[in-house]
C-alpha cells in the first residue's frame, strides 16, 4: 500500500522546541537560568504542553488534508511518534480523529504499534545515550511497571482492534513492514465510526473524574477546616491551658463528623468548638468570657486571612 504523503509528529521534537522557547524566554527576562537537568520544570511543562500542541497538529494536518483540492486524489498516513505506555494517551488521538471526521465525510484507519522490548535491552540501550536524551533508569522502570499493551478484549479497548505487536525476533524488516502494511490496510476496511454520543467508557471516565474533584474538593475544605480549628485549640490554650487537651479533642471530632456527614458553615463549626469544650458562650465575666472574646477575634482574624 502506498501513500502520497507521510506526516510524522514527533513528541520528542515538538517538546524540545517548547523546551528551547521557555528557556530563551527566562533569559530574556534575567531570570536566573536553571539547572540543566533532564527533567527540569522547563522539561516537564514542556512534555505537558506538548501533547496538547500534537494534537492541534494532528488535526490541523487531517483537517488541511481533507479541504485540500488534491484530496480525493491522495492518501495520507500520520505518524504519531511517542511512547504512549497508558491506554488513554492513544484513546485521546482516536478521539481527536473522531472529531474531525464530525466535520468531514471521509475514512480514518487506526493502528496501534506495540514494540515489545525488555526492560534490560531498554536500560541497556539508554546507557549509550548521551546528555540530554539519557532518561533517568528509574524513569524507564516506572513507564515499564505501568504500561499497558493494546489489548481489544479488554473493557474498553475496542478502539485498539488493529494492532500489531513488533518484537523485533525471527523476522526481517521487510516482514515486520509487510505485516505493518496488511493491519493499516485492514484498518480502512473497518475505519473510525463517527463519535455520536458519549460511551460507556467515556461518562465511566467523566463520573471518576467528578468523584476525584469531589474527593479534591473535600479534601482542600478539610484542610482548610483543620487550620481554622487548630487556631482555634492555640486561641484557647492562650487563655486557658487546662482546657488545651479538649479543645484538640474537639478539634479531631469535628473534623471526624466533617468527613462522615459533610461541611457545615464556619460559624456553625465554632458553635461546635465552643459547645464541646464546654464554655458557657454567653458569658460576660471571667475566664469563659475570655475565651469567648479570644476565639471570637480568632476567627475574625481566619476569616479576613484564612
Amino acid at each position: 500500500m502506498h501513500y502520497e504523503r507521510t506526516e510524522v509528529i514527533d513528541y520528542d521534537h515538538i517538546a524540545a522546541e517548547i523546551e528551547q522557547s521557555k528557556a530563551t524566554e527566562t533569559q530574556q527576562s534575567h531570570q536566573p537560568p536553571q539547572e540543566q537537568i533532564i527533567f527540569s520544570s522547563h522539561g516537564l511543562e514542556a512534555w505537558r504542553q506538548s501533547r496538547i500542541h500534537a494534537l492541534h497538529k494532528l488535526k490541523d494536518t487531517l483537517q488541511s488534508h481533507f479541504t485540500s483540492d488534491v484530496f480525493t486524489n491522495t492518501s495520507l498516513l500520520v505518524i504519531m511518534d511517542d511512547n504512549f505506555h497508558l491506554k488513554s494517551m492513544r484513546r485521546e488521538i482516536f478521539r481527536a480523529c473522531q472529531e474531525v471526521l464530525a466535520d468531514h465525510n471521509s475514512t480514518i484507519g487506526f493502528v496501534t504499534l506495540y514494540v515489545s522490548t525488555p526492560l534490560e535491552v531498554c536500560l541497556e540501550q539508554n546507557k549509550q545515550r548521551e546528555g540530554k536524551q539519557r532518561v533517568p533508569d528509574s524513569v524507564i522502570q516506572k513507564m515499564a511497571a505501568a504500561i499497558e499493551p493494546p489489548d481489544p478484549s479488554k473493557p474498553y479497548g475496542s478502539f485498539e482492534k488493529f494492532y500489531l505487536t513488533i518484537d523485533n525476533h525471527g523476522r526481517t524488516a521487510d516482514e515486520v513492514l509487510e505485516q505493518i502494511q496488511k493491519c493499516l490496510k485492514e484498518s480502512l476496511s473497518s475505519p473510525i465510526p463517527l463519535k455520536n454520543e458519549v460511551s460507556a467508557e467515556e461518562a465511566a471516565q467523566l463520573e471518576s473524574e467528578r468523584a476525584r474533584q469531589r474527593e479534591d474538593t473535600l479534601k482542600c475544605e478539610l484542610q482548610r477546616i483543620d487550620q481554622l480549628l487548630r487556631k482555634l485549640v492555640g486561641a484557647v490554650g492562650r487563655i486557658d491551658k487546662s482546657k488545651t487537651k479538649l479543645a484538640n479533642e474537639a478539634r479531631k471530632q469535628i473534623l471526624d463528623r466533617s468527613k462522615r456527614d459533610g461541611i457545615k458553615s464556619d460559624s456553625s463549626l465554632v458553635h461546635d468548638f465552643t459547645f464541646l469544650i464546654e464554655i458557657d458562650a454567653y458569658s460576660t465575666d471571667g475566664v469563659d468570657s475570655q475565651l469567648v472574646t479570644s476565639i471570637a477575634k480568632t476567627f475574625d482574624a481566619f476569616t479576613m486571612n484564612p
